[in-house]
């Protein structure tokens, strides 16, 4: 196939980090709460968690890209293999999980699908990338901490596990509305507008500690292609 000779000559770019943006859609706090959980379940379980946004594979199946760039970065401790690639393509608007051997018992391909489906793809439809990554990561982490018998999320982290809604925020009943409108009249719009801001419904918020980050690259993880991968 033609996309398979193109991934052959395709430069892989090389990480910066437990966090990798080259699509440039995380904002910039965001991406810091990603990278602590991330630093924070390999000092705690020695698994590598990469997280990663490109804009297009110029036709190459995401999936396939992705085992490559898996390799070349090498995720994961060596011999464990303890690695998992979180990776988009947003212009393409496919996500996928990519897991290593150690790891595929803990997050089988069909679990990797139901995060995709119930924690990410909701707010990637909304483009609302950050905390996509973000609340894929926070999933993705819990589950590795909890095999492990680790705490989590971090104990300095202030921040409830996000569920996210697939289907469009609850609106307030009518009569409620109206009752509102009479009380407080115009006042009540304001009010209304930030509760249809994407993400007002999600069940929390909080902050991580800054300067947590210990990226000192990867261990030369394998994987074996386990996964899943959705579009939006």
């Amino acid at each position: 196939m033609l996309w398979l000779v193109i991934l052959l000559a395709v430069e892989i770019p090389k990480p910066v980090g437990w966090v990798n943006d080259f699509a440039d859609v995380i904002p910039q706090e965001v991406e810091r709460q990603i990278d602590h959980i991330c630093t924070y379940i390999k000092q705690q379980t020695g698994a590598e968690l990469a997280v990663v946004s490109i804009t297009t594979t110029e036709g190459i199946p995401l999936r396939d890209y992705g085992v490559e760039l898996y390799e070349k970065w090498g995720i994961g401790e060596k011999g464990k293999d303890n690695g998992v690639l979180f990776i988009a393509a947003i212009t393409d608007r496919r996500v996928e999980i990519i897991t290593g051997y150690g790891v595929e018992g803990i997050l089988p391909d069909g679990l990797c699908g139901e995060i995709l489906d119930k924690y990410v793809v909701p707010y990637f439809k909304r483009t609302d990338y950050g905390n996509g990554f973000l609340a894929g990561t926070l999933e993705i982490g819990r589950i590795i901490a909890e095999d492990a018998g680790v705490e989590f999320p971090p104990p300095d982290v202030s921040y409830d596990m996000p569920v996210v809604p697939a289907t469009r925020p609850r609106m307030l009943p009518w009569g409620l509305l109206l009752l509102l409108f009479m009380l407080v009249g115009w006042r009540i719009l304001p009010i209304l507008f930030f509760m249809s801001l994407p993400g007002y419904w999600i069940s929390g918020r909080g902050g991580f500690g800054s300067g947590f980050s210990s990226f000192g690259g990867f261990g030369g993880g394998l994987t074996g292609g386990g996964g899943a991968g959705r579009s939006w």
